[in-house]
């Protein structure tokens, strides 16, 4: 721990035992509880309760140093007690002069204003405005503390039919019905919220997307279970991106989502799939190839698998197994091509998708040299014949 996120714990603790000393201030004090110590933005999430103003962490640090400094004065001046926040409108308005016309509300008045400007009203999860805030957090406390974290992009699949058919009434009770679901099967650390239209997003802090893959499985598995009042059915098709691996922007990884989203329609909606699965620049060939395998961590524990590929080409194979991997997972490959030859290569696993009771792979080759692309060509060229 360093020493900026030891200062913040010391102001917190400073600021909690201050708000306790106050009457009335359970609303306050349970806000300022809530944010974790050590937290990258604690000093600034805490400054924003009091104040509506966003301030780098340091900045904040360094106001709440002369914010608490400036409170002990002025409880010696006036020989009284003096509350926290009268320290804070003090300081921000006589002796920096950085709010010049503020405005006094009741907190409880103004968070339900601010609930109301993050809520979707439909559904009642949170909107894109409080998504984008949220993934930028994430993304910060994600490098501060190089952890993972993953976006699932939702999209129901044939709703535009469920309002033309049965109106939109119906298909607002299917919205909400899905909602229900998103938020039930949600951790508490999970940010749900309705993206727009019929498209939802949820990021998942400190999730691989592995773990995405199999979250967002159950996901859609429970929600074919439900139907609506009208006994109308929906079923999803989602996309997941990675962080840092598929993204290190809230932009990028939104679009990278997107694209695995829109490559899980392509294949017939109604599955899962972190990664684009047609990144491949190569034509591919379904002439099915015995592979033997293992992951590069696993060499010298396990004996390695077996299975046939669906398709191959000079640049990957597409494949299927009962085993999850991650995304980025190396492979240790033996490849049966045709014409007998066999090709020993390193592999990385580029996208995965759920398939049935099993997964379905790609697989881009990773150490191809002369004589490896040579027996490729060679394999290609005897299926042309």
């Amino acid at each position: 721990m360093d020493s900026d996120d030891n200062q913040s714990i010391s102001i917190q603790s400073e600021i909690e035992s201050l708000l306790a000393e106050e009457p009335k201030n359970e609303l306050l004090r349970n806000e300022v509880h809530k944010i974790k110590p050590g937290d990258p933005d604690g000093a600034a999430r805490m400054l924003s309760l009091f104040i509506q103003m966003h301030f780098e962490n340091d900045e904040a640090v360094y106001h709440w140093s002369r914010i608490l400094q400036n409170h002990a004065d002025l409880k010696k001046r006036l020989t009284r007690p003096v509350s926290l926040r009268t320290a804070i409108f003090d300081y921000f308005i006589s002796l920096t002069s950085i709010i010049s016309c503020p405005l006094v509300v009741e907190m409880r008045v103004f968070r339900q204003t601010q609930e109301q400007a993050m809520l979707d009203q439909l559904t009642g999860l949170y909107n894109r405005r409080f998504f984008d805030q949220a993934i930028a957090r994430e993304i910060k406390r994600a490098e501060r503390y190089h952890t993972q974290f993953s976006v699932l992009f939702l999209d129901l699949d044939n709703f535009k039919k469920i309002n033309d058919q049965f109106g939109h009434p119906a298909g607002d009770e299917i919205l909400r019905l899905v909602a229900n679901v998103l938020q039930k099967n949600a951790r508490l650390e999970d940010t749900v919220c309705r993206f727009g239209g019929e498209e939802f997003v949820i990021l998942l802090p400190e999730t691989t997307g592995s773990g995405a893959v199999n979250y967002a499985e159950r996901l859609r598995t429970n929600l074919a279970q439900e139907k609506s009042s009208g006994g109308l059915k929906v079923t999803v098709s989602g996309g997941i991106a990675c962080f840092p691996q598929d993204g290190k922007t809230a932009e990028n990884l939104l679009l990278e989502s997107d694209k695995a989203l829109y490559a899980a329609k392509f294949a017939g909606k109604d599955c899962i799939i972190h990664g684009t699965s047609d990144k491949r620049r190569f034509e591919r060939y379904t002439h099915p190839c015995r592979v033997k395998f293992n992951t590069v961590e696993q060499v010298f524990a396990k004996e390695a698998r077996e299975i046939i590929t669906q398709d191959f080409s000079i640049g990957g194979i597409r494949v299927e197994s009962p085993e999850l991997f991650a995304i980025e997972t190396k492979l240790l490959l033996s490849i049966q091509l045709p014409g007998q030859e066999t090709l020993e290569t390193l592999g990385k696993i580029s996208w995965i998708k759920k398939n049935g009771s099993g997964y379905q792979y790609g697989v881009k080759y990773l150490d191809l040299d002369h004589e490896k692309t040579g027996k490729l060509q060679k394999a290609v060229q005897s299926l042309k014949i």
